[in-house]
């Protein structure tokens, strides 16, 4: 149960860490070409759309075909 936890924590944790380092590469000088800027939007919407339709298939579990395969992931313990 408390590595399920701490695996939540983490998971919650590494995307806040990104995007504050994007953040401050964006705002003391790392400029982005076109291409760098096409490759951050999509990863940005890759992920925004991964955000989107978890909630809902909370909601709808059948929406879990639009990620592959409905269900929602379960972690092993470490023994498995």
């Amino acid at each position: 149960m408390l590595a399920e936890y701490l695996q939540s924590v983490i998971r919650s944790v590494v995307p806040v860490a990104v995007a504050a380092v994007v953040s401050f590469g964006l705002r003391y000088g790392v400029h982005l070409d076109e291409g760098a800027t096409a490759d951050l939007l999509g990863a940005l919407v890759g992920s925004g759309y991964y955000a989107l339709v978890r909630w809902a298939e909370e909601k709808f579990p059948n929406l879990g075909w639009l990620l592959g395969k409905p269900g929602t992931p379960s972690y092993g313990s470490a023994g498995d």
